[in-house]
């Protein structure tokens, strides 16, 4: 993807310009207090002390619009928006799980994915238990799961891999699971987080359609 690549180094570029900004601004103030000139030091005088002011305003400016620059790219934005626009189309928990599936292999680019719901919809009781288990650890999941637990969750041969998993609420209440998945055990990590599925899961759950 072209797009996500140059996305990604501006956003880096972006970062590298506000460290080298804000390297700058440190070495003036400092020099600005010691440097007298006329009897005092020339961070007193109206026309520098402005000067130093906007460049601190513009340094922070910055940072800010790179952080939310980064956020954007970590939240996925662009595909997420596309699965959402897909997932607005289904008219049943059928269409939306076959949706979801249609979006993880084109739109994300994933291996496998699941949309699993926990009241008796999905196909297989065994898939939404196990499923159900692995989110109500904590908010959400992300790391690897037995070949039993691949199985049961996607469907796949009992082979070891990893996935991240968010629970699909209604109000208080648990009503699925959506996930994504992949063969190799190092893919979805503990410390990736579980982002852009947690936005995702929150629409669904919005959706007229999973009621």
């Amino acid at each position: 993807d072209v797009q996500r690549l140059v996305n990604h180094s501006r956003t880096a570029l972006a970062a590298i310009m506000t460290g080298v900004s804000r390297a700058v601004l440190d070495y003036c103030v400092p020099y600005a207090k010691e440097r007298v000139a006329f009897g005092e030091a020339i961070a007193r005088k109206q026309s520098i002390a402005f000067r130093l002011a906007e460049m601190h305003m513009e340094v922070e400016c910055m940072r800010w619009m790179t952080w939310q620059a980064a956020s954007y790219l970590e939240k996925n934005l662009d595909a997420t928006r596309n699965a959402i626009l897909a997932l607005l189309a289904g008219e049943n928990r059928a269409d939306l799980s076959r949706i979801w599936l249609d979006q993880v292999t084109g739109t994300f680019k994933a291996e496998m994915g699941a949309l699993v719901w926990l009241d008796g919809s999905s196909d297989s009781a065994e898939e939404a238990l196990i499923t159900d288990k692995l989110v109500r650890q904590s908010s959400g999941f992300s790391g690897v799961l037995r070949p039993e637990e691949m199985q049961a969750v996607f469907g796949t041969a009992a082979t070891e891999g990893s996935a991240a998993l968010v629970a699909i609420r209604s109000g208080e209440d648990h009503i699925g699971v959506l996930g994504v998945g992949s063969h190799d055990t190092q893919r979805y990590r503990p410390e990736d987080g579980t982002l852009f599925l947690d936005y995702l899961a929150e629409v669904i759950g919005q959706l007229p359609a999973c009621h």
